[in-house]
């Protein structure tokens, strides 16, 4: 019986590391494993990049923002606390990205390359009217949710662009659930506002 080629032991391992928890995944990049790290990257881009997508508005940005995120937390690996939760973590460090990537831009402040470009597609049920109506209502959100004071920012993009139950929010954010759902209203009262013309 012939022996099992690397391309096939390294696809039973891929199989494994599916099956795992993200916590149990960073027992495994701890120790080096660089299998359990890439799983951990696949599983988790999406949602980081969409996080950043939400807060800096253009796709160089977010992915630059991705990038540095799971540079900080391999790097730091050895920081993550047995018992949390991977997710809350990640989106800590996240958070904190996409801060510095605001600061940084506004010491810096260049046009963003995809901000206000839309693209029509040709056969779109929808005339071009109601096509620039949306555009222009998605901008008008973009910028409204960029006004938010910091807290209650968080807790809408958290919410409403990540997904998050309230109880990850309030995980993420370290502040209880109460005050969650207390910010979410002043979010969509201050955005209701905002986007009056609209509504």
């Amino acid at each position: 019986m012939r022996g099992r080629s690397v391309e096939e032991v390294n696809k039973e391992k891929g199989g494994a590391y599916q099956e795992m928890s993200d916590e149990a995944l960073v027992e495994r990049v701890r120790v080096g494993d660089e299998g359990a790290a890439r799983v951990l990257f696949e599983r988790h881009r999406g949602k980081v990049y969409a996080m950043a997508y939400s807060y800096l508005g253009d796709r160089e940005s977010a992915l630059d923002v991705v990038q540095e995120v799971f540079g900080k937390v391999f790097g730091a690996v050895w920081r993550f606390r047995s018992g949390a939760r991977f997710t809350t973590w990640l989106y800590r460090i996240a958070l904190n990205c996409c801060y510095d990537a605001l600061r940084r831009r506004r010491s810096h402040p260049e046009e963003p390359v995809e901000q206000g470009v839309s693209v029509l597609r040709g056969g779109d049920c929808e005339g071009p009217d109601a096509s620039a109506q949306r555009s222009e209502l998605s901008a008008a959100l973009r910028e409204a949710v960029a006004k938010l004071s910091p807290k209650l920012r968080d807790v809408f993009l958290l919410r409403f662009a990540e997904g998050l139950s309230y109880q990850e929010i309030a995980d993420t954010l370290r502040i209880n659930v109460g005050t969650v759902m207390s910010r979410l209203f002043y979010a969509r009262q201050a955005l209701r506002e905002m986007l009056s013309d609209f509504l």
